[in-house]
């Protein structure tokens, strides 16, 4: 296995970076508990030698190559991946998640990676208002984006359409409203999340 993994990475980095910059995965014992350990195959420090983007894009590459030589498709999650990645290395890792076999679940604050995401290619599907109420069977990459709506102290609810949108801003409106005693600060609320239910009905 290790021989393939080194093999895969290789190629992965390079997909990513463009050439390997002599990096190399081995084996080593710790309290009798083999694992992996990356490094370059020179006398450096990796984190003196290459930029942090850089390093992450390794780190994805480890995973990618890992991902590739499992014989299961499984699902895999990415949490803000590219933080310090460039651009160049940006759109790449994009264009390499949409070559994978396997679901991917992505969750991002960098507006350009969702921006290349949507524009990668032809073997990328965008639903933007309306996701597939069928099962699809293809190829291709079906891309659903999601947006997650924050008010105040309500995080991390996720909305599909703008009408889904608008619900959740007239519900927060009704309850400023129906607070009580109803201050000037639930007048502020209601009437911006009143604005906004109108802005995404419009």
């Amino acid at each position: 296995y290790l021989v393939a993994l080194r093999a895969q990475l290789d190629i992965e980095i390079k997909r990513l970076l463009g050439i390997n910059p002599g990096v190399v995965v081995e084996k080593e014992m710790d309290g009798g508990v083999p694992h992996l350990i990356v490094k370059l195959d020179k006398p450096y420090d990796i984190e003196q030698v290459l930029s942090e983007g850089e390093i992450k894009a390794i780190a994805l590459a480890l995973l990618l190559a890992a991902l590739e030589l499992k014989p299961t498709k499984n699902p895999v999650v990415f949490d803000d991946p590219v933080n310090s990645m460039d651009n160049t290395i940006l759109r790449k890792f994009a264009d390499r998640i949409v070559e994978l076999d396997n679901q991917v679940i992505l969750f991002t604050h960098n507006v350009w990676l969702t921006k290349h995401l949507l524009q990668s290619s032809n073997n990328v599907h965008a639903y933007l208002k309306h996701p597939p109420r069928i099962q699809r069977i293809s190829t291709n990459k079906h891309l659903i984006p999601f947006e997650v709506v924050s008010t105040g102290s309500d995080k991390g609810l996720l909305g599909k359409f703008d009408s889904f949108h608008a619900q959740y801003y007239l519900d927060a409106a009704r309850s400023a409203l129906d607070t009580t005693p109803f201050t000037k600060a639930e007048t502020m609320t209601a009437t911006q999340c009143l604005r906004r239910a109108v802005e995404l009905l419009v």
